[in-house]
């Protein structure tokens, strides 16, 4: 056998070896009598207004409850969006060829049976978009560059309530 391969098979099973004894475990696995996922199902989100706040809304419902929403939920989540445009790409005309678009939030998790609130947390998403001279298009990559955030926001916000929700199982 070729040293190579003495290399490959001795790095392999320290690498096996290395990330078993690290306490890697799958942030969705059960723990105890409860786990993440169900914890989760029990959020009721918040309405949010306008187009971008919809977006937001039904994927942070469709992610958190995908059985369905909870008939008494343990805990709300209050969700506070603010947007804003910067230009990034500009003509001699000083006429602006692309966008960031930023999409924030500020977000808290309370608990239905105290009102207090037990986590509260900002997340931010940048996405982009061209302007060109067909306002159409433009509209369509403005609106694209909008969804691509609200989805990126909203994954990151799950996620971080994932971490709360595995921080104080423990």
């Amino acid at each position: 056998m070729p040293a190579g391969k003495h290399i490959a098979i001795v790095l392999t099973l320290f690498s096996a070896f290395f990330i078993s004894g690290c306490g890697f475990e799958p942030l969705y696995a059960e723990h105890q009598d409860t786990s993440v996922a169900r914890q989760m199902a029990t959020i009721k989100v918040t309405p949010l207004k306008a187009r971008i706040g919809q977006i937001v809304y039904t994927k942070m419902v469709n992610d958190l409850t995908p059985q369905g929403l909870s008939s008494a939920p343990n805990y709300r989540l209050n969700i506070t969006l603010g947007e804003t445009r910067e230009g990034l790409g500009f003509e001699q005309d000083e006429a602006v060829t692309r966008f960031n678009y930023r999409l924030s939030s500020t977000y808290k998790l309370i608990d239905t049976a105290t009102n207090k609130t037990v986590f509260e947390a900002t997340s931010r998403s940048i996405s982009s978009y061209n302007v060109i001279e067909n306002q159409y298009a433009t509209l369509v990559a403005r609106r694209d560059a909008e969804d691509r955030a609200a989805r990126d926001l909203a994954d990151n916000m799950k996620l971080r309530l994932s971490l709360y929700f595995r921080h104080n199982q423990e």
